[in-house]
This record gives structure tokens, C-alpha cells and sequence, in this order.
């Protein structure tokens, strides 16, 4: 047997091909974002890529002397969470770390303040949301305003029964939405209006409010808002019984409207930021 130990024509392949392990596979991430260190071993030169622009690798790429990468998130502004690979290549071999950085929580109550009449409610209250709640209703309020549930969409309806306040007197509370495994909260504020008082958010919309029967039999009522002519020509005209009116808190009040006012067939007027005005014109068309 005859052994060489010459130069060979074919050329001897390398003891080890190409390799890269990865310490870590998994980054995660809190919605504040920041870098994290993955360890590894490869063998050869090798290049690393994130495939989002939120997450950036440093280096990108280095020889066999190389052991980790530092991987950074920016935070996450978003209300979802949020994922994306760095992809190590060594020559054809590829390896990935999934990185998953958590949603922004949010509890959020687009329309925070509502203001209701006396009569019953239920009461649908629109909530953004992307975590699980619970709706905290104070002991005080408890015996006119109930949780009844919400409707299976994404952005939440909450369900609020209000009982008819029977009272004299405006009520109000305020109802908690609070994250169960968090602080994060928001509020909304719920005022119901004493027997007989409506409010007008709206100027003109007096008419929608009121419904027929209403219109027909009330012979007191407080009113509070923004009114305009058009209110008071519901009162003047659609009302026959009314005959005290309470306006103490009602805004937008211009003096020709008020002329429209006294015409009327009220025995009563309580008005006290132009109470003497009013006297003054209703003594005026009285003699007319």
C-alpha cells in the first residue's frame, strides 16, 4: 500500500461547513420599546436584517469574531401588538429571532359626559378599547344606574340602565372604566335632570325632545342648554298648559326672543339673570 503526500488535483472541503447558532429566538418587548442583546456563534462572515423599520439590528453583519447584535424597538404608539423577525444569513444558511413588542393599553370614552332627562334610560356608550375592563359604579349611585353589559363589537357599547328620577333634584355620578390587571382608567360623568327639566344641547331641537303627550300636558318646566327662537315658539305654540318656566340656566337668550317670551300665556317666569328685563317688557306688551 502507497501512501502520498503530494499535491492533490481535487480540492479538500473544509472540515465544517457554514454554521450560525442562535443563543436567544425570541426578543420581547414592552410597549416603551428599547434594545436587547442576542448572543450567537457562527463559523463564517454573516449579515443580520430586520424586516420592520420600528426594529433595527446593530450590527448588520460581521465575521466569525463577532458574538451578539443589539436589537432596538422604537415605543409602540399603537393599540395592537406588533412583530417582526431579524433574520441572520451565513452563506445559503438562515436563522431568525421573532421579535414582539406589546400594544399600547387603551381605555378611551370618545363622549365622556352625558345629560338626561328625568325619564328612564338605557343608556348605549360607546368605548375604545383593547383590554379587559371593569365599569365601577359608585355605592351612592347604585340605585339608578346599572351595568348591564356590552355589545359583541371591537369598539365596545356599554350598556347603562338609568332609572326615571322622580325627584326635584338633578342627580349626578360618575361611572369608571378601569383595566382589571392595571390603573389605566377613564371616566364619564352622568347628570339626569329633576321631574320636568330637559335639556337642549342643541339650539331649535326643543321640538325633538319633547314628544307629543309632553307637548299636550306639562304645565311646568325647567329648561337648560342653548335655545333659540325656534324653542321658545314650541313653548308659545305647542305648550297650552305651561305656565311656569324655569330658564335660570339656559344660554343664548337674546333680547327679541324674550319679547316672544312674554306674549305668552305664563303665569310664572323664573329668570334671574334678566328677571328685571323681563318685567320691564312684560309690563310694556301687558299695556299694550
Amino acid at each position: 500500500m502507497v501512501f502520498s503526500c503530494g499535491d492533490s488535483d481535487e480540492s479538500i472541503p473544509a472540515a465544517n461547513g457554514p454554521t450560525i447558532t442562535l443563543k436567544e429566538t425570541n426578543a420581547d418587548f414592552s410597549t416603551a420599546g428599547g434594545s436587547q442583546s442576542i448572543s450567537f456563534e457562527s463559523n463564517m462572515s454573516w449579515t443580520a436584517k430586520s424586516s420592520h423599520n420600528w426594529c433595527t439590528v446593530s450590527p448588520t453583519s460581521g465575521d466569525a469574531s463577532a458574538k451578539s447584535i443589539t436589537i432596538s424597538v422604537t415605543p409602540n404608539d399603537t393599540y395592537n401588538n406588533r412583530s417582526c423577525i431579524v433574520t441572520f444569513r451565513v452563506e445559503g444558511i438562515t436563522k431568525s429571532v421573532t421579535v414582539v413588542q406589546s400594544q399600547e393599553d387603551a381605555i378611551i370614552l370618545p363622549d365622556k359626559t352625558h345629560t338626561l332627562s328625568s325619564d328612564s334610560h338605557q343608556l348605549a356608550i360607546r368605548l375604545d378599547t383593547n383590554v379587559d375592563f371593569d365599569v365601577i359604579i359608585p355605592d351612592d349611585a347604585k340605585n339608578w344606574v346599572s351595568y348591564t353589559g356590552t355589545r359583541a363589537l371591537r369598539t365596545e357599547i356599554l350598556l347603562l340602565n338609568i332609572e326615571e328620577n322622580k325627584g326635584f333634584v338633578e342627580r349626578t355620578t360618575e361611572v369608571y372604566v378601569k383595566n382589571t390587571t392595571t390603573g389605566l382608567i377613564d371616566t364619564l360623568t352622568i347628570a339626569q335632570l329633576e321631574k320636568y327639566a330637559f335639556f337642549v344641547k342643541e339650539m331649535g331641537t326643543l321640538a325633538k325632545i319633547l314628544n307629543q303627550t309632553q307637548k299636550d300636558t306639562i304645565t311646568s318646566m325647567i329648561v337648560r342648554g342653548e335655545i333659540n327662537e325656534a324653542d321658545f315658539k314650541v313653548m308659545r305654540e305647542q305648550m297650552p298648559k305651561l305656565k311656569y318656566l324655569d330658564l335660570v340656566d339656559v344660554k343664548g337668550i337674546k333680547f327679541p326672543v324674550l319679547r316672544l317670551l312674554v306674549i305668552n300665556e305664563l303665569t310664572q317666569l323664573f329668570f334671574l339673570r334678566v328677571l328685571q328685563l323681563l318685567k320691564s317688557l312684560h309690563f310694556v306688551n301687558a299695556g299694550a
